[in-house]
């Protein structure tokens, strides 16, 4: 399951998106309940090896952490890499960029 895909689902049974900072968003997906964010401690994305680091950093396939942007007061969630260089090119060159717009309340 993708991360938007585990944050509609978790929308679906909470009745909106987790009010956490991005850092500990794939946490408390992942079933950890952080600042009551998860109170069931239902597991809507699985982590598998390599996918995050230790501070729960989503990592792109150069091993590097995807800035992630997101805040529950929006209704968008941003997952930036900078690509194999590993330098923020403005979105061009080997950057690669998803925004997705979530859906409203339910």
């Amino acid at each position: 399951m993708s991360v938007v895909a585990a944050m509609e689902h978790y929308r679906d049974v909470y009745g909106g998106y987790p009010a956490t900072e991005a850092a500990q968003l794939l946490f408390v997906l992942a079933g950890r309940d952080i600042r009551h964010q998860n109170s069931q401690q239902r597991a809507f994305l699985e982590i598998t090896e390599g996918m995050c680091d230790r501070e729960g950093r989503l990592l792109d396939g150069w091993r590097r952490p995807f800035i992630v942007a997101y805040s529950n007061g929006t209704q968008f969630l941003v997952i930036h890499s900078w690509g194999k260089n590993g330098q923020d090119d403005g979105g061009r060159n080997d950057d690669t960029m998803l925004v997705k717009a979530l859906r409203g309340e339910p």
